[in-house]
């Protein structure tokens, strides 16, 4: 796990619903129909974690398919109050998978599906799909896809490297992008700033006259 800035502050800890932890990995469990692409002779990639402005918080290299544990892990064991919000193509099964396990630390979590992959979840309740609250409209729910995307272009020729190498890799263009991401909010901010500035000075000449 690669999160800077983000201490481990607890153990995950261990819960009874663990001990059906191999059935837990099949990804159509639960009676959930989304569909999976699956990748012969690969890993299952990277987990990243990221918030609504882009900004990667956090990764980690993924064996095989991506589970349920993945998010749960990284929100049990480094923060210190769960997310209000969490986005994820399979929230419909990792509400259940968190609030199984410890319902007290997600208590206030909504949980929702990402605008994209909310069509291929056809026996799932759609109350988690995010399309249907109004609250978030115009709500960039593909955050994450648009970030994978862009590491997945900026990794393209690092399939050869060994690990060590790999993970530089993606350090290293994850500083990169978190940078740019950063002074594209820092632009936005003194554009908004300097369009208020002028707002203001129009109405108090208009105040003077």
């Amino acid at each position: 796990m690669h999160a800077p800035g983000l201490n481990k502050l607890r153990e995950r800890g261990k819960f009874s619903k663990d001990a059906k932890a191999d059935q837990e990995r099949a990804s159509r469990e639960g009676g959930c129909d989304k569909s999976f692409e699956a990748k012969k002779n690969k890993t299952g990639g990277l987990f990243t974690y990221v918030c609504r402005h882009r900004i990667l918080y956090a990764f980690h290299v993924i064996p095989r398919a991506e589970g349920r544990n993945d998010p749960f892990s990284f929100f049990r064991t480094r923060w210190k109050k769960a997310p209000r919000v969490i986005i994820y193509d399979f929230s419909c099964q990792l509400m259940e998978y968190c609030l199984d396990r410890d319902p007290e630390f997600f208590a206030f979590t909504r949980f929702f599906i990402d605008r994209y992959h909310q069509v291929n979840h056809t026996s799932c309740s759609r109350s988690h799909w995010m399309a249907g609250y109004e609250d978030f409209i115009g709500f960039n729910s593909q955050g994450a896809e648009q970030v994978n995307s862009r590491l997945s272009r900026a990794l393209s020729k690092t399939e050869m490297y060994n690990f060590h190498n790999f993970i530089h890799s993606v350090r290293s263009t994850t500083r990169d992008h978190n940078s740019a991401c950063i002074a594209a909010a820092d632009r936005f901010l003194e554009a908004k700033r300097v369009a208020q500035l002028r707002n203001f000075s129009s109405e108090a000449h208009g105040m003077e006259l």
